[in-house]
């Protein structure tokens, strides 16, 4: 017998909001802002949330980066004015927040990034998102082949049940995708 504990709300989702510093000590101090704003419950009184602010959400401060998740319907307007007001250089919001690695193999031990970014828009222009929301790294193997990482953090794109990226097979797209954290 399965058990299914949760919301019964088939709109809600896994919201992330990120914001990005200039330094990890200011992502510190930002999270430890955030922090004791969920801690402080005079705070949130006539503020409408689908969520409980002690157990719900997830406060991650990773480098110069401050994540915050819950799942929810979307009532995330008082956290994201509590991270804006620790003036990050960037915020972003995601639903549904994968990370992921994904690595194309070329044969090929001279083609570089920018070619690399053309050939993969030319065959598969849906991949534009993930290309351009990814940092992007090359590498020369010994046997005179290329492999061009991409390390995605951003909305949902790949459904590993299926092994598909952006609804592309990984063996149709030559490359191979790891998630990091889902």
């Amino acid at each position: 017998m399965k058990i299914w504990v949760g919301r019964s709300s088939g709109h809600s989702n896994y919201y992330t909001i990120v914001g990005a510093f200039d330094s990890n000590e200011k992502a510190e101090r930002a999270g430890d802002v955030l922090r004791e704003a969920l801690r402080n419950e005079s705070m949130w009184n006539g503020i409408s949330i689908d969520w409980d602010r002690t157990s719900d959400p997830s406060i991650e401060v990773e480098a110069n980066d401050v994540r915050f998740t819950v799942y929810t319907a979307g009532y995330l307007e008082e956290v994201y004015s509590i991270i804006k007001n620790q003036n990050p250089k960037e915020m972003r919001e995601f639903e549904d927040a994968q990370e992921l690695e994904i690595v194309f193999k070329f044969n090929s031990p001279e083609v570089e990034l920018d070619e690399i970014r053309i050939l993969l828009l030319l065959k598969h222009p849906d991949l534009k998102p993930m290309i351009d929301e990814s940092e992007a790294s090359v590498e020369r193997t010994g046997d005179g082949k290329t492999l061009c990482t991409f390390e995605y953090y951003g909305d949902w794109i790949y459904n590993s049940d299926e092994s598909k990226l952006l609804g592309y097979p990984e063996e149709e797209l030559g490359c191979t995708v790891s998630v990091l954290s889902e």
